[in-house]
């Protein structure tokens, strides 16, 4: 038997009940217990479900009335289950799927950008490499105990290679990200006090010249 892989990316992004519908009864697959009661492939869905015969003709010749998916079907899906501009799963589909997380500081991605560079016309950064650099931002977010979320952090692909090349994507990227939208109800977490909420502007101009963060990037005395 050939294996077949279907990928579902951002599966929260719909409301999944409703999109799988009558499909979703099929994700139920039967285990050795399963086999042992009513016979069948392990694997396989466990409780097949009714379809019109235009769906059953297009799927299966004609040749049955229902559907199951086969043991050789493998659904994987990918999800941000923190993130808040999307369709929550309830508990009944949730439990129908095994998980794995993922880390943001995966191995692959991390090693994906080990080469990449802050844009040199940022001086005060001495073209520090990309991962160096968000990872200080992120050791400063993480020492807020209980404050932010894994998925808040910067990842390592939190920008493309073209963005990190180009030092005013770069800047209005991270600053809007950081000021604007992560800390703007306390811009201090990261940011030194004279820039808070009103000076974003000010954010802006010196950003390229010195470091505006509470941070030291470059082991030097600030």
């Amino acid at each position: 038997q050939i294996n077949h892989l279907l990928i579902i990316e951002e599966l929260n992004r719909a409301n999944v009940s409703a999109v799988f519908g009558e499909v979703f009864q099929l994700l139920d697959r039967k285990n050795e217990h399963d086999i042992e009661i009513d016979g069948g492939n392990l694997g396989e869905s466990k409780y097949p479900v009714n379809m019109t015969k235009d769906i059953t003709t297009y799927v299966y010749d004609g040749k049955r009335e229902s559907i199951t998916i086969p043991r050789n079907m493998y659904i994987w899906a990918t999800l941000n289950s923190t993130d808040d501009g999307v369709s929550p799963m309830d508990s009944a589909f949730k439990r129908r799927w095994s998980f794995e997380h993922i880390p943001i500081d995966n191995i692959g991605a991390v090693t994906s950008v080990s080469e990449w560079k802050i844009p040199l016309e940022i001086s005060w950064l001495n073209g520090i490499k990309w991962n160096d650099f968000r990872e200080r931002i992120n050791e400063k977010l993480t020492a807020r105990k209980g404050q932010f979320r894994e998925d808040q952090l910067l990842a390592p692909r939190f920008f493309t290679k073209l963005e990190l090349s180009d030092v005013s994507l770069f800047k209005n990227k991270l600053l809007d990200y950081l000021h604007q939208q992560l800390l703007r109800h306390d811009p201090s977490v990261l940011f030194k006090s004279k820039y808070d909420t009103a000076s974003y502007s000010k954010l802006m101009k010196d950003f390229n010249r010195k470091n505006v963060f509470k941070i030291n990037f470059n082991d030097e005395e600030e």
